[in-house]
């Protein structure tokens, strides 16, 4: 009798030993697919929202020519706080770079265009230390310069009022040698432009006259501005130094 109920115990204890084992694989072979496919998911999501906030990566600046390095390292500058501001694949609409020959050798100017009007345009250039030297220009500017002859102009403005200046490039840094203005006093309403030059008033022949005295117009370029950080550095590092 006791060898019948000892045997009768361990055939139940042991069904329901197989019982929870059968239950415990059963389960984890039915969660293990919907954790796989949720961490696959998620991975997958991330990836996508890596490759469409990442800022494109920009060529390297370690050129060993000072004023390259210079300015590689101030459109990274720049780039890096316009990206902190702005989605990455906007970047090219808050602002762009060119190159131009306004001093008369082998170093160009760099030019850096922002769309926001108040931020403006600047022309760098670079001096002896390797130090970048900016000259803000106006709001609205309308920026020329002729070929390697040290002057540009920019033209600005606002509202009727309209200031004209002329720049020279001298020893790294750059001064207003003539400047004029044009004022329509009489806005909103239609009125006549007033014309000064040097701050004396004028007619309009005569402010063009001695405008083309010190920067002849009929030579003027108007720089594109249109490259972006990758582009204008990639060519800064194709120049010969």
């Amino acid at each position: 009798m006791h060898k019948t109920r000892a045997l009768l115990i361990l055939l139940v204890v042991g069904f329901l030993l197989l019982i929870a084992c059968d239950n415990t694989g059963s389960s984890a072979i039915e969660s293990t697919p919907a954790q796989s496919t949720t961490l696959s998911t998620s991975e997958e999501t991330t990836t996508i929202l890596m490759t469409t906030l990442a800022a494109p990566t920009l060529p390297a600046g370690a050129t060993g020519v000072k004023w390259k390095d210079a300015y590689i390292n101030k459109i990274k500058e720049i780039y890096d706080a316009e990206v902190q501001l702005n989605w990455p694949d906007k970047f090219i609409a808050q602002v762009t770079f060119d190159l131009c020959y306004v001093s008369n050798d082998n170093v160009p100017e760099l030019l850096i265009a922002y769309t926001m009007e108040a931020a403006g345009t600047q022309i760098c250039t670079v001096n002896a230390k390797g130090e970048v030297v900016i000259e803000q220009l106006a709001r609205l500017g309308g920026f020329t310069y002729i070929k390697r002859s040290n002057l540009f102009r920019n033209q600005n403005g606002l509202s009727g009022h309209y200031p004209d200046c002329v720049y020279v490039i001298k020893d790294s840094a750059f001064k207003v040698i003539a400047q004029g203005v044009q004022t329509l006093p009489n806005l909103p309403e239609d009125g006549e432009m007033q014309y000064e030059w040097q701050g004396q008033s004028v007619s309009e022949r005569e402010y063009n006259k001695r405008l083309n005295a010190v920067y002849n117009t009929n030579k003027a370029v108007s720089p594109e501005i249109d490259l972006s950080a990758q582009e204008v550095i990639q060519k800064i590092i194709a120049l010969d130094a």
